[in-house]
């Protein structure tokens, strides 16, 4: 299970630590069942999530114990995203079926250039989100989302962004971790909660908080 910051995995860091802390004292079975699984923070943007997420990948593929490691890894991406969609507001669980990459950079304005190529989720691993948010009674909402190369922090380039892509929500991974994933042939998926809605912009001084902790405090 990958983030791009760490505070996206704080709260479900709290929960897994939870369940094995509750298993002491059950059998080796559901100790295992509540085993956690590994939790790593990968960065931000393109080049930092690509080159952690495939030396996350080498280093457990090399592992003695993992020779059939490729067929039976699965790759979760869990974090936080803008929404692009009107209709979406704070809070809401989106399940992309479609991560497009964004071929307007740098210029989001300009809506000549054409809707970029596309990568999709692994069909099981989705079909399994889809069943765990039916059993934890979240109703997730089905979009797809764009990877752009940098914080879209104004409503005029979400509603530029909308105008140009069948998307709902932006970020900076998803289309970047699911290359990586399908050149090592891993199972992906990628599931985001919205924070901040299409007609909010973000405050200047947010921009900075994944490059300095002296900005973030």
């Amino acid at each position: 299970i990958i983030a791009s910051m760490d505070y996206e995995l704080s709260g479900l860091r709290k929960g897994l630590s939870s369940l094995v802390s509750g298993s002491k004292g059950h059998s080796s079975e559901a100790r295992a069942q509540n085993a956690s699984p590994n939790l790593e923070v990968i960065g931000v943007g393109k080049e930092h999530a690509q080159a952690t997420v495939r030396l996350i990948l080498e280093e457990q593929a090399s592992q003695p114990d993992s020779p059939g490691f490729y067929n039976d890894s699965r790759l979760l991406l869990v974090g936080v995203a803008g929404a692009v969609d009107p209709a979406l507001s704070t809070g809401d669980l989106v399940l992309s079926s479609r991560y497009f990459r964004d071929s307007q950079i740098p210029d989001l304005r300009r809506l000549d250039v054409g809707i970029g190529p596309t990568l999709t989720p692994d069909a099981a691993m989705w079909q399994l989100a889809v069943k765990a948010c039916q059993a934890g009674g979240r109703k997730p909402v089905y979009t797809d989302s764009l990877t752009a190369d940098r914080i879209i922090s104004s409503p005029e380039l979400k509603k530029s962004i909308a105008d140009a892509y069948p998307v709902g929500i932006v970020e900076m991974e998803d289309y970047w971790v699911a290359e990586v994933a399908a050149e090592f042939g891993v199972a992906f998926l990628s599931v985001r909660v919205v924070l901040d809605p299409a007609k909010q912009a973000l405050p200047p001084w947010l921009l900075g908080l994944s490059k300095a902790k002296e900005k973030a405090a």
